[in-house]
């Protein structure tokens, strides 16, 4: 009898043992569970050597993958993106946090590119007090030409990898991770740095303009610093006669400035803004041909430009200042060649003048009234071409 009632009295000790050593593997299990994964790392799947196109707004979305010591993907990491220089934004913040989704990416959905130049993001992962960093470089340029220029196409710079990427990725393919990545974790944008004011340098701001025929010159805008903002510029005229194309635009560039040719015989002059500096445009006189007649009957003293196509010759000058006198002087580099003094011709009167000198224009200052102060005068001349 005492035999059986010993071995009925060890079965619960034998339970108890077995229950605390299931509780120890329970908590060796749990313990294995939760270990945090060591030497973390990031690896560039996308968006290293990206090139991005500003007037397009389309740019190379970076996408990384955080990995383990045993290159394992690590799901659930807080990945900081943030633009470390150049112009660019995360839909217009300057920083933006991705958690990692399943596969352990995590992928930026929105990159703004605002100025042309180099590009440098940094990324940062940070779990349980283990930090892992890397940076993404791209280039940013205002039109696909530019790009194309400089050896660069979009095409090609969404296909390559960083370092223990994997080979590049598509269009598609990128679509794919960023969709998922954004499912897969919270997106976080912080506030934006104030972007720095704009300057705008412009030149030259001094323009003449060829009397005869129509002329065109080429103005430089000029804006910095980078990344500055706004960066837009507008451009008018003062007068129908100068036009300014484009009328407006983005960051640095040139403007055309097309001038007509004037077809009056006096000067004229326009103020043209352009990125808010004014530019001064003047324009000569028009000089009419030689052989032409000129005709006039006013009080006002005049003094008239002739275009005699050469630069030295003999010209034959007539004139006629009918009965109230006048006074002519026909005057070529600044100096006086032939003065008719203060007479009433009452018909034509002709004299040959000869010149030789640089330019190919001759002046005729006509005096009216010379010896009264009457009024009503009325006078002309004919300055033949030279021979």
């Amino acid at each position: 009898m005492h035999g059986p009632r010993m071995r009925m009295a060890r079965f619960p000790l034998a339970c108890a043992a077995l229950a605390m050593l299931f509780a120890a593997g329970s908590t060796r299990l749990l313990a294995g569970a939760q270990q945090v994964p060591q030497d973390l790392k990031i690896v560039v799947v996308a968006g290293e050597d990206g090139v991005n196109i500003i007037k397009q707004k389309s740019a190379i979305k970076p996408v990384v993958e955080v990995r383990d010591r045993n290159d394992l993907p690590v799901a659930g990491v807080p990945v900081t993106f943030s633009i470390a220089s150049g112009g660019a934004s995360f839909g217009g913040a300057s920083s933006a946090t991705v958690v990692t989704n399943a596969a352990g990416r995590a992928a930026i959905t929105q990159l703004t590119p605002s100025a042309a130049g180099q590009v440098q993001i940094h990324v940062q992962a940070v779990l349980q007090g283990q930090t892992a960093t890397a940076t993404i470089t791209q280039t940013n340029y205002m039109t696909a030409a530019e790009a194309a220029n400089a050896g660069h196409t979009a095409a090609q710079s969404a296909g390559k990898a960083g370092s223990g990427g994997g080979g590049g990725l598509s269009h598609a393919a990128i679509a794919g991770i960023a969709g998922g990545a954004a499912a897969g974790g919270l997106v976080v944008y912080k506030a934006a740095q104030k972007a720095p004011p704009c300057t705008f340098s412009v030149s030259p701001t001094t323009l003449n303009a060829a009397p005869s025929s129509a002329t065109s010159f080429t103005v430089n805008i000029d804006v910095s610093p980078a990344g500055c903002e706004p960066a837009t510029w507008t451009t008018s005229s003062s007068q129908s006669f100068v036009s300014v194309s484009p009328a407006g635009g983005t960051g640095s560039g040139t403007v055309t400035i097309n001038v007509a040719g004037n077809t009056v015989t006096t000067t004229r002059s326009a103020a043209v803004t352009v990125a808010g500096t004014q530019l001064n445009v003047s324009q000569a006189a028009f000089a009419p041909p030689c052989n032409s007649q000129q005709v006039a009957g006013g009080d006002v003293p005049e003094t008239r430009t002739i275009e005699l196509g050469r630069r030295s010759g003999t010209v034959t000058f007539t004139y006629n200042t009918q009965n109230v006198e006048d006074r002519m002087l026909v005057v070529y580099e600044g100096r006086t060649l032939f003065d008719t003094t203060c007479v009433g011709t009452g018909t034509d009167r002709s004299t040959n003048i000869s010149y030789s000198g640089n330019s190919t224009q001759m002046t005729v200052q006509v005096q009216p009234n010379c010896r009264t102060n009457s009024s009503g005068t009325f006078w002309s001349f004919t300055l033949a071409c030279p021979r």
